[in-house]
């Protein structure tokens, strides 16, 4: 803990400069981010905020992986107000970004975890990713042909959130809501989910896509 003013404008003045460079890194990695304002600086009076800016460009990395690693390398102790921005900045990052609107975009290799399903019910799974694999652990082979529920749902699904991304692409939008699932191993896990349709050259709905962003506990 910084005791004297000196030693926290000093500090102040490292975090600006991180911020700055994490801000000017990920955006030359194609991740959109809010530009610090002109004449943003860490003054005393700005202390809460100006971490919370911190921890907003942080958040801004290309994988939950490197979300939680640049978090934890520089808050070991997070206060309640840092939590829920990086609990908020999850969902607008997941939220704000494209998702794919063709089966070759969807399978296009990434670092965000993917399921696409069928289109029809009961909307079978007709593919999934490594880094969906990854996530909730079973392999593609044990997942085509099945649907999410049977794999993914546990006793703290929320089935009626669920059943609103169905409706919203049925009715040809794309949606998003933070869900409960599990793992093939029995981990609870909670994920912003953000789903859409995929369509083809005549601008027909071949298949769903989903894409999933874990949220931390706690975070």
């Amino acid at each position: 803990m910084l005791h004297s003013s000196s030693a926290k404008l000093r500090g102040h003045r490292i975090l600006d400069k991180v911020a700055r460079s994490l801000s000017t890194r990920l955006s030359a990695a194609d991740v959109q981010l809010p530009r610090p304002q002109e004449g943003f600086t860490l003054s005393e009076k700005q202390h809460e905020n100006s971490w919370n800016d911190l921890v907003y460009c942080i958040s801004m990395a290309p994988d939950s992986t490197d979300f939680h690693k640049n978090f934890e390398k520089i808050f070991s102790k997070p206060t309640a107000i840092m939590k829920e921005q990086l609990s908020h900045t999850v969902r607008t990052f997941v939220d704000n970004r494209p998702l794919p609107t063709t089966l070759d975009d969807a399978l296009r290799p990434t670092r965000r975890a993917i399921v696409i399903t069928e289109a029809k019910a009961p909307f079978k799974i007709f593919n999934v990713n490594k880094a969906w694999e990854e996530l909730c652990g079973y392999k593609y082979v044990e997942c085509r042909g099945k649907t999410l529920g049977s794999m993914v749902k546990g006793p703290d699904t929320d089935t009626r959130a669920a059943t609103g991304l169905i409706s919203q692409l049925l009715q040809g939008n794309e949606a998003g809501a933070t869900i409960t699932n599990y793992t093939k191993q029995g981990r609870r896990f909670r994920n912003r989910v953000r789903v859409g349709t995929l369509k083809n050259t005549d601008g027909e709905v071949t298949h769903f896509v989903g894409v999933l962003q874990e949220v931390k506990d706690g975070m």
